[in-house]
């Protein structure tokens, strides 16, 4: 396995984990994607970030240039890291401000770009996915909770402030129909705003009705 190879296998394994920040980074072949929180989809990355890990750092690096042999060392750091955090599961899905589950989607999704109609077809099946994927992050913060790793009440607090506010928030101004449509995704917005509306919306209000009884 090269170089090279590996930096593919740990790209690809990095947008499949981090799908909403892909889209970001244009990358669109997980714009119809969104994370999952059950055991064996997060292993499965897991096992893959660390063999990746263990791969790397089993290169001989005799015919590397400096450059290279950087390379190599970032991505067995980057990749230990990936698989570490998922092992520890607290940075899967913390109730963070910042870092949290509904933060990959309110501010992730103000920054999506698409080029035409079919990558804005794919982000409209992500949204269908927003009531799965939150339910999920619910459930992994109960498990986290009844295995010890309590978050501090400020960030819950903070949490629930920015839910409140994007609840509250007007229609022309939600980030899931921010996006600047192409060609020929003439009736995307009218699609979307069902979608805000009728599933994207009401599974926030679940989510922190989940926050507050829960955590």
């Amino acid at each position: 396995m090269t170089l090279q190879e590996l930096s593919d296998r740990f790209w690809a394994a990095r947008c499949e984990y981090a799908p909403t920040i892909a889209t970001v980074y244009g990358v669109h072949d997980f714009d119809d994607s969104l994370r999952r929180f059950d055991d064996s989809w997060l292993g499965g990355l897991a096992d893959r970030f660390g063999a990746i890990a263990r791969e790397a750092a089993a290169l001989d690096v005799s015919g590397l240039t400096t450059q290279e042999r950087i390379t190599r060392d970032l991505l067995v750091y980057e990749a230990t890291n990936y698989a570490d955090e998922i092992g520890r599961r607290y940075l899967v899905a913390p109730i963070d401000p910042f870092l949290g589950p509904h933060t990959r989607l309110l501010s992730d999704t103000r920054q999506n770009t698409v080029s035409n109609s079919e990558q804005a077809g794919m982000l409209l099946r992500r949204y269908e996915q927003v009531p799965e994927y939150l339910a999920g992050a619910m459930e992994f913060h109960r498990a986290n909770i009844a295995a010890g790793m309590t978050p501090a009440r400020a960030p819950v607090e903070r949490v629930l402030s920015q839910i409140d506010g994007y609840l509250e928030s007007p229609l022309d101004g939600d980030a899931f129909l921010a996006l600047r449509l192409p060609e020929g995704a003439d009736d995307w917005t009218e699609r979307a705003t069902a979608l805000v509306t009728d599933v994207i919306r009401p599974a926030f209000e679940t989510y922190r009705q989940g926050l507050r009884e829960h955590v």
